[in-house]
C-alpha cells in the first residue's frame, strides 16, 4: 500500500501475501478448536529490519505500537502458537522493509494469540505518485506432518484451510514506510499541520492490509478477501450491511474501498488516499471488513462524564478521538473522565447513591457517588431495566433473556457484587458469606425490555417480536417465583391465586419502546407505530387497559367494563422513544423525525391532531398540541433536558444541544447537519443551536448525575429498542 501528501495514494501492493506460500498437497485435516473466549490479539512490532533507524525515537515507536494496539485490542480470535520442532519446520517470508527484497526467517516461533509485524523504512520516492508506505500479510513455506502444515496455514482457524478461505490464519507480515515523507508523530492530532502526513493514520491503514483487507495476490491465489470480491465490489455481509447496500464499491485494484468512501460521516481508514493534515482511524465499515474476512471483532463502548452539559461549538465536549480512547483537549475542563469498555454501553441506571453501567455483553458495572468503581455482575443477557425502591431498600432488574432479579440495597462489591449464580430455575446464592438475593423471576416466552415506576408499584415491559406489559404491586415478593406468576405456552401471564403481586397484563402487537407516567396518565409508544394514552394505570386482569388494536390506533374493547382509554395515535413508522422536557413531550420516530407535543396531547384516535405532508408531520389547523418537528439523518436514541437546554443523541454519532426546547415549525431547531455535527441553518431566524459533537459510535444514552452529564456510546444500536435510563 502506498501513501503520499495531498491526495497521493495508497497504491495496492498485496503481492507479498503469496510470496513463498505453498498449498498443502493433501486433504486438510481440520482440528477441533478450543472454546472461544473474550481476549485480544497481540500485534508485536519487530524493528529488526529497521536498518535505516527510521524508528529511532520512543515517540515514533509508541505511535507505531498504538496503531497495533488499536486494532489488536478489538480482535477476539484465538491463534495457535507456532513452535517448530523435529521434522516440522517452516519459513516466514516477507518483503524486507529496508531493502524491498524477499526476506526469509526459518522456524520463526510465534506465541499464541500473537501476530509479528516487521516494520522499517526506505526511500519510496517523492512527488505526486510517491508511496508513503505499503504493508501486506506474510507468506510462508512449510514441511512436516499434516497437522503441522494445517497449524502453520491456519493458526487454528479452520476456515483458513478451505479452497476459498473464509478465515485468516496469518503469522503476521511486514510494513515499509517512506522515509522521504514528512511524517507527523503524535497521539494528539491537534498540531497536525499542512503538508504533514499523520503517521498513526498511515500505520493503522497498513496494519489493516497486514490483517488481510485488500489481500489480492498477483498470482491469483484465493484469499478470504478475494472470495468476496466480484468485479469492483466487495460482497461481505457485514460490510454491505454497514454500508447500507448489497455491496461496497472498491478501487480499480480491488485492494481498497473506492475513492472517497465514507462511513458515519468519517473517511474510512481503508480508502486509497490519505490527505495531508488529516487523521483517519478505523470506522465501523473497516471493522466490518475484518469480520467478513474471518476476524472475530468485538464492539466497544465509552461512557463520558462531562461537566454540566458541555460547552459550545462543533466540539462542545472539547475532546479528541485518539483511536483507543476519547481524551480531553489540552487546557480544557469540559470532559471530566472517560470509561472505555470492550462492549457497547447500553444504558446507565441510578440507584440510591450509586450508578450502574449496563453493557451489551451482559456486564453490570457499579460506581459510587464519587465516581469510583465498586463492583460488577455478569448476566447471560444484558440488563434492560433497573429500578431502585427507596421505601423497600431493594433493587430490581430485568434482562433481555427474560430474567428478573431483586437484591437488597444495591448489592455489595467486587466481581460478583450480588453474590448470585444463574441456574435453569432462577438465581441462587453463590456463597454463604453474604446474602443480597431477595428473589428472582423467569419469563418463559419474553425478554424484559424495561422497568418503569408507577404510583402503586412497577410496570414490566416484555418483548420478543410482539410486546406485553405487566403491572405489579410494589416490587413483588421473594424466592424463585417472586412475582407469583402463572405462564402459559402462548405467553399469557396471570397471577397465582392467594398472592396479590400481579395486578394485570396487557398484550400488544408491537414492542414497547417508550413509557411515561405523567399527569395521572400512562402514555406508551410501540414499534408498530402506535401510541396509547391510559387514564391512571388502567385496571386489572388480562386486558387491564380494556383496549383493542385497530388500523388507526386503539379503541375501547368492551363497553360493559371500565373505560381507561384516553386517546391513541398511529404513525407509519415505529415509535422509538418518548421523552419529557419541561412542559412538552418529545416523540422519536424510526424515520429520524422528532416531534414536540404540548403536554401529552388530547383524546380520541388522533389524539395529537397531526397530519403528514410530503413526509413531514405537522399539526392540524385549529389544534395546538403539535408544536414543532425536526428531521435527522440518524435516529434519535436519547434525549435529556438539563440546565435549561435540550441535549439529543443520535444513532449516527451526532449530539446536539439547543437552548430551551427550540422554536416552532418543521425545522424547530433551525439547524443543518454537517460532518462534524450541526450548524445554524438560517441567520435570519432565531438561533437555538448551542453546540454539537460527532462520535464514531452511536450515542446510546444521556443521563444527569448531579451537576454532570454522562454520555454513553455504543457502536451498534437496536433501531427500535427503548433506551432506558433514570
Amino acid at each position: 500500500m502506498s501513501l503520499s501528501i495531498r491526495g497521493r495514494r495508497f497504491s495496492g501492493r498485496n503481492s507479498l501475501a503469496s510470496v513463498g506460500r505453498k498449498a498443502p498437497r493433501f486433504r486438510p485435516v481440520v482440528q477441533d478448536l478450543e472454546d472461544r473466549r473474550l481476549m485480544t490479539v497481540t500485534i508485536k512490532i519487530d524493528y529488526s529490519y529497521d536498518t535505516s533507524n527510521f524508528f529511532n525515537t520512543t515517540v515514533k515507536r509508541n505511535i507505531m505500537q498504538l496503531a497495533a494496539d488499536i486494532l489488536g485490542n478489538r480482535l477476539d480470535d484465538h491463534l495457535s502458537a507456532i513452535t517448530p520442532s523435529g521434522s516440522n519446520s517452516w519459513t516466514a517470508q516477507f518483503e524486507n522493509p529496508a531493502t524491498g527484497n524477499t526476506q526469509k526467517i526459518k522456524n520463526l516461533s510465534v506465541p499464541a494469540d500473537t501476530l509479528i509485524v516487521y516494520v522499517g523504512a526506505r526511500d519510496l520516492g517523492t512527488g505526486s505518485t510517491a508511496e508513503g508506505g505499503h504493508g501486506a500479510p506474510g507468506g510462508l513455506g512449510v514441511t512436516g506432518i499434516p497437522a503441522w502444515v494445517n497449524l502453520i496455514v491456519s493458526r487454528g482457524q479452520p476456515g483458513a484451510l478451505a479452497a476459498k478461505p473464509t478465515d485468516i490464519g496469518s503469522w503476521g507480515g511486514a510494513i515499509a514506510f517512506n522515509s522521504a515523507t514528512n511524517w507527523y508523530f503524535d497521539v494528539s492530532s491537534s498540531k497536525l499541520g499542512p503538508k504533514q502526513i499523520d503517521f498513526l493514520s498511515a500505520a493503522i491503514h497498513e496494519l489493516g492490509h497486514v490483517l488481510g483487507i485488500g489481500d489480492v495476490p498477483p498470482d491469483g491465489h484465493p484469499t478470504s478477501w478475494t472470495r468476496l470480491v466480484s468485479g469492483h465490489s466487495f460482497l461481505g455481509a457485514y460490510s454491505a450491511s454497514e454500508y447500507g447496500s448489497s455491496s461496497v464499491p472498491l478501487n480499480p485494484g480491488n485492494d481498497h474501498w473506492a475513492e472517497g468512501t465514507r462511513n458515519g460521516g468519517f473517511e474510512t481508514a481503508m480508502d486509497p488516499t490519505l490527505h495531508d493534515s488529516t487523521r483517519r482511524l478505523f470506522t465501523d465499515l473497516d471493522y466490518a471488513a475484518l469480520k467478513d474476512i474471518g476476524w472475530q471483532v468485538h464492539d466497544q463502548g465509552f461512557l463520558l462524564t462531562v461537566a454540566g452539559t458541555g460547552g459550545t461549538g462543533t466540539n462542545m465536549l472539547s475532546l479528541e478521538d485518539t483511536g483507543n480512547t476519547l481524551a480531553k483537549l489540552p487546557n480544557t475542563s469540559t470532559l471530566l473522565s472517560t470509561e472505555h469498555y470492550t462492549s457497547g454501553v447500553f444504558a446507565v441506571y441510578k440507584a440510591g447513591d450509586f450508578t450502574f453501567r449496563a453493557l451489551d455483553d451482559g456486564t453490570l458495572v457499579k460506581f459510587n457517588a464519587a465516581g469510583a468503581f465498586v463492583g460488577t455482575q455478569k448476566f447471560t443477557g444484558r440488563v434492560t431495566g433497573l429500578l431502585y425502591s427507596a421505601s423497600e431498600n431493594v433493587m430490581i432488574l430485568g434482562t433481555s433473556d427474560g430474567w428478573m432479579l431483586k437484591v437488597s440495597g444495591t448489592g455489595g462489591t467486587g466481581a460478583n457484587m450480588f453474590n448470585v449464580t444463574e441456574t435453569s430455575y432462577g438465581f441462587q446464592r453463590t456463597s454463604t458469606s453474604t446474602n443480597y438475593l431477595v428473589g428472582s423471576e423467569q419469563f418463559l416466552h419474553w425478554g424484559v425490555s424495561g422497568i418503569y415506576a408507577n404510583p402503586s408499584g412497577i410496570y414490566i415491559a416484555l418483548g420478543f417480536g410482539s410486546g406485553g406489559l405487566l403491572k405489579i404491586n410494589g416490587t413483588g415478593g421473594t424466592g424463585t417465583n417472586m412475582l407469583a406468576l402463572a405462564q402459559d405456552q402462548s405467553g399469557g401471564i396471570v397471577g397465582l391465586s392467594g398472592y396479590h403481586y400481579w395486578v394485570g397484563t396487557q398484550r400488544f402487537i408491537g414492542r414497547i419502546t417508550g413509557l411515561i407516567y405523567t399527569g395521572g396518565q400512562t402514555v406508551i409508544g410501540l414499534t408498530d407505530g402506535r401510541m396509547v394514552k391510559i387514564n391512571g394505570t388502567g385496571g386489572t386482569g388480562t386486558n387491564m387497559f380494556n383496549i383493542v388494536e385497530y388500523a388507526g390506533g386503539f379503541q375501547r374493547a368492551f363497553a360493559t367494563t371500565d373505560n381507561y382509554l384516553v386517546g391513541s395515535q398511529y404513525f407509519s413508522t415505529s415509535v422509538i422513544g418518548l421523552y419529557q422536557a419541561a412542559a412538552v413531550t418529545f416523540i422519536a420516530l424510526a424515520d429520524g423525525s422528532l416531534l414536540q407535543i404540548k403536554g401529552t396531547g388530547g383524546t380520541g384516535t388522533n389524539m395529537l391532531a397531526l397530519q403528514s405532508k410530503s413526509g413531514t408531520i405537522t399539526g392540524l389547523p385549529g389544534y395546538n398540541y403539535w408544536i414543532r418537528t425536526q428531521k435527522f439523518s440518524g435516529r434519535v436514541t436519547t434525549l435529556l433536558y438539563m440546565g435549561g437546554a435540550t441535549i439529543i443523541g443520535l444513532s449516527d454519532g451526532r449530539m446536539l444541544k439547543v437552548s430551551g426546547t427550540g422554536g416552532t415549525g418543521t425545522n424547530m431547531f433551525n439547524i443543518v447537519e454537517i460532518d462534524g455535527g450541526f450548524q445554524r441553518a438560517f441567520t435570519t431566524t432565531a438561533n437555538y443551536l448551542l453546540g454539537s459533537q460527532r462520535f464514531r459510535a452511536g450515542v446510546s444514552g444521556l443521563f444527569q448525575v448531579g451537576n454532570n452529564m454522562l454520555v454513553a456510546l455504543d457502536e451498534h444500536l437496536d433501531p427500535t429498542h427503548p433506551m432506558p435510563g433514570f
